[in-house]
């Protein structure tokens, strides 16, 4: 089966997905970074549609999908529990989830709330830790992952394979 592209209906806004393989296969479902859309995972995915289901959606205010009415519907726990509609309203009861940068803190949010749908998951860039949840100011956690970079930035690979 090729790709397919379709809406469905969440909390009164469209949901944009994107479908890669054969429902009767092990699905995973796709959730992608900040500034991306379910569509950034075609290539991964034209590559493992022989062996799996792989569902993308473009999370709210990316891609096609409606953004939230709310800044606050944004925060992790209602993401999770937003996200665990859309397998239901597919019909969807386990999956493996693949998921990249926001998408993977949302997936460790929702793997915490609903642990007994997810088979596994792969967590690409978790991103940022959010230090400052934890006392610490925005400014000193931005300051913490510049010289964080700074530090894994190499000038060729001969200094990065001798580190």
């Amino acid at each position: 089966m090729d790709m397919k592209r379709y809406f469905i209906k969440e909390e009164n806004m469209d949901v944009h997905i994107t479908e890669w393989g054969s429902r009767r296969k092990p699905v995973i479902f796709c959730l992608h970074g900040l500034g991306s859309t379910g569509f950034s995972f075609i290539e991964l995915a034209e590559k493992l549609k022989e062996y799996f289901c792989l569902i993308a959606i473009a999370m709210p205010g990316h891609g096609k999908t409606s953004p939230f009415a709310e800044l606050e519907e944004y925060e992790y726990p209602h993401l999770a529990a937003w996200v665990n509609q859309i397998p239901e309203k597919l019909e969807i009861n386990t999956f493996y989830f693949l998921s990249h940068s926001w998408g993977s803190f949302t997936s460790l949010f929702y793997l915490s709330m609903f642990p007994e749908k997810v088979l596994s998951a792969i967590l690409v860039d978790g991103g940022y830790q959010t230090k400052w949840r934890k006392g610490e100011t925005m400014e000193k956690e931005a300051a913490y992952y510049e010289k964080n970079f700074n530090e894994y930035v190499f000038n060729s690979w001969d200094d990065f394979l001798t580190a």
